[in-house]
């Protein structure tokens, strides 16, 4: 592994599903995180409400500190709607995991599990197995 990507469905989940193997290796992998749901909106009633998305920048900012401090420099956020990814297009989530893999060219994609129970969760792994196809980049593991 000499390049990782991780793709995560909200800002937390990077550090929850994979902050061990970043604070392992963190001096002999490069890596880059991505998000694609912001993570808050979905806690109001009114999704686009100013308190949801001061909510968005401050969860945002947690998590540029929390990745800094383990060494992580290249990240992404996409802010798609939290818990209402199932009403995004996938070709749309697609299209942003082919675009990190594109530019940053990773060796080895993390991501969540497809049994989760967050539906977010689920239809970033779909997105991502779609997306991390044999033969189409330089994605081994």
């Amino acid at each position: 592994m000499n390049k990782a990507l991780i793709v995560s469905a909200h800002p937390d989940d990077d550090i929850l599903g994979c902050g061990g193997i970043l604070s392992r290796f963190r001096n002999e992998v490069e890596f880059k995180v991505i998000f694609i749901a912001e993570g808050t909106s979905c806690r109001f009633v009114e999704p686009h409400c100013d308190e949801s998305k001061s909510e968005t920048e401050i969860r945002n900012s947690y998590a540029r500190q929390a990745l800094e401090f383990l060494g992580v420099t290249d990240y992404e956020f996409n802010n798609l709607p939290c818990g209402r990814l199932d009403q995004v297009p996938l070709i749309e989530i697609n299209k942003i995991i082919e675009k990190a893999i594109r530019e940053f060219e990773p060796d080895t994609v993390f991501t969540h599990a497809n049994c989760d129970s967050n539906q977010d969760h689920v239809k970033v792994y779909n997105a991502t197995m779609i997306s991390t196809r044999p033969g189409c980049n330089s994605v081994k593991n």
